[in-house]
């Protein structure tokens, strides 16, 4: 099963074909507020140089969110239509959960930390089970008073952009395992992978009712 993978959660805006043998192509361009300028053109370049047609695709996989409110809208608004073009099914990846997705357990725990500006973070709390990552808590959005409120008291890997920018906080409360800066951002790759997991497992999104998990009430500025 060939998937594309549709990442627009951040200003890094990013697409990934991922097949039977893992990565085909992936391209991505930081382009802040222009995602829908260059969506499509990056679509045709990872089409293009991995000798695959649109008519070969077999699912879309999008960002659902959380993330900016422009990016997610704009992503799933070109991942509606081209798998409605294609027929193919529609496959919703939480940004959090993909960003955490190839990342090995090197902590029985992590926490997803994705910057959501004005002083605040939204917050995935997850576990190695099963030898996969487990969603253990609903996300939600934190302050810098709260980043490490309500966390586990065990050794815990600390992923994302916001990781990085309250690594100071965290690091006073205790915890101190922090991924290199190559993980700051969502990968398009995780969207397209964990995509192709979840459409062989039948988790099909509706896209009339597919809305993205923004988390945070919009207040007119990104």
């Amino acid at each position: 099963m060939i998937v594309l993978g549709i990442e627009t959660a951040t200003p890094v805006c990013g697409v990934s074909l991922a097949g039977e043998h893992g990565l085909m192509a992936e391209y991505r361009m930081v382009r802040d507020r222009n995602h829908a300028e260059f969506l499509a053109t990056l679509v045709e370049s990872v089409c293009q140089v991995s000798g695959t047609g649109l008519e070969c695709l077999q699912a879309v996989a999008v960002s659902i969110g959380p993330g900016s409110f422009t990016g997610l809208r704009i992503g799933l608004g070109y991942a509606k239509g081209l798998a409605f073009g294609l027929d193919v099914p529609l496959v919703a990846v939480p940004t959090l959960e993909a960003m955490l997705w190839n990342i090995p357990p090197v902590c029985p725990w992590a926490c997803v930390l994705l910057w959501a500006r004005q002083g605040e973070a939204y917050r995935g709390l997850f576990q190695w089970i099963d030898n996969q990552w487990v969603t253990v808590r609903k996300t939600d959005l934190v302050t810098e008073n709260d980043i490490g409120k309500d966390l586990p008291d065990r050794e815990m890997l600390f992923i994302g952009d916001a990781a990085e920018h309250f690594q100071p906080v965290l690091r006073e409360s205790g915890y101190s395992v922090f991924m290199d800066s190559l993980r700051r951002e969502p990968g398009a790759f995780s969207v397209a992978s964990l995509g192709r997991r979840k459409a062989m497992n039948g988790e099909i999104a509706e896209p009339d009712s597919l809305v993205p998990q923004y988390i945070k009430r919009f207040r007119g500025v990104e």
